[in-house]
């Protein structure tokens, strides 16, 4: 009978440090997947940091191509407005004509012209100019208020 309750002794501890032992490997394995999983986080994290940083990097790269092109379309601007108020000052068709006549009859008149002719001829040239310009700067008024 001693015998049989040691056997049962000794086989209750083998079945002890059996499940002990898995236990034990249990809980190493949780360890060990518990580390792996903070590796995973950690991983995770410095790739999250990294993309914010590419982003960023990108964001910050339109950006200031978006500043030099509108520094570029500004400049455009500036030089068609410079253009265009060229493009004004230009003498019109008429007013070439008028000049041409002035000058071939000078050419014609040589210095034989009076000086009241050449004044003559420079002012009706003048008043033109100035009628164009008057018409034009109400044109731009009306322009404007409309």
């Amino acid at each position: 009978m001693a015998t049989a309750q040691q056997a049962q002794k000794q086989a209750n501890v083998s079945d002890f440090e059996w499940r002990l032992n898995s236990l034990t490997t249990k809980v190493r394995i949780n360890e060990q997947n518990v580390i792996n999983e903070r590796k995973h986080a950690q991983l995770l994290n410095k790739n999250l940091i990294d993309f914010k940083g590419e982003i960023r990097g990108k964001i910050d790269s339109v950006t200031q191509q978006n500043r030099e092109l509108r520094l570029a379309v500004d400049r455009i601007k500036d030089q068609v407005k410079a253009l265009t108020k060229k493009l004004k000052d230009i003498p019109s068709k008429a007013e070439l004509n008028e000049l041409r006549r002035i000058q071939e009859s000078a050419t014609l008149y040589g210095k034989d012209m009076s000086k009241d002719e050449a004044d003559k001829i420079l002012d009706n040239v003048l008043s033109q100019i100035e009628t164009r310009d008057s018409k034009e700067e109400n044109g731009n008024t009306k322009e404007k208020e409309e």
